[in-house]
């Protein structure tokens, strides 16, 4: 989503590459923040707009890409959107070396649990799942 996002910018392909990655991965929501303008895009062409009190490059989860400056993943959170255990995971976009913007995806832990529990299906596979900080 990110290099699509690079190579295209900010047209009228956003909203529908937001919600074809989001549906082809069973994810909460995606969106993608304007470092140009402060606004924020996110499915079903929702724009929440700098004008309106909201800008974008205040949130957290901005600020921590733009501090990274490589794609971050969140501590576990509850989400507002499904009141589930989710992470964030989020990139920043340049084009010609000039950020744009940042790029972001959350996903319940449920679903992560569920891939997770597959993939230790397999004899002598066992999962283990740690953050940087070595918390289970």
């Amino acid at each position: 989503m990110a290099k699509y996002i690079a190579e295209h910018g900010i047209d009228d392909t956003l909203m529908l590459t937001l919600t074809i990655v989001n549906d082809t991965n069973g994810l909460e929501s995606t969106y993608f923040g304007s470092e140009i303008n402060g606004n924020m895009y996110s499915l079903g062409g929702r724009i929440s707009y700098k004008d309106n009190n909201f800008d974008v490059r205040k949130r957290s989860w901005y600020q921590e890409v733009i501090k990274e400056n490589k794609t971050i993943i969140s501590e576990p959170y509850i989400s507002t959107t499904g009141q589930k255990l989710s992470i964030t995971i989020a990139a920043p976009i340049y084009l010609n070396n000039t950020l744009i913007g940042v790029v972001g995806a959350d996903t319940a832990i449920d679903k992560l649990s569920k891939e997770f529990v597959e993939l230790g299906n397999a004899k002598g596979a066992y999962i283990l799942l740690m953050d940087k900080n070595a918390k289970v």
